[in-house]
């Protein structure tokens, strides 16, 4: 089981949006993340902790 949620540093940050609807599902799913704001990068972790620049992922293309 895997759940998502996320914080908007900075407040210049447009909000993240998910491709995928939350819920459970029975196979893998591929999730593209996006925001409207040009040049942003996105961090992501899979392990609960705080996203950071130093120790976690960039969303290559939007997509996790």
């Amino acid at each position: 089981m895997a759940s998502a949620t996320y914080q908007v540093n900075l407040g210049a940050v447009a909000a993240p949006t998910l491709s995928k609807p939350s819920g459970t599902y029975s196979v893998a799913q591929s999730v593209v993340v996006s925001t409207a704001t040009a040049g942003a990068t996105i961090y992501y972790t899979t392990n609960g902790l705080d996203p950071t620049t130093s120790d976690s992922s960039i969303a290559s293309g939007g997509t996790l």
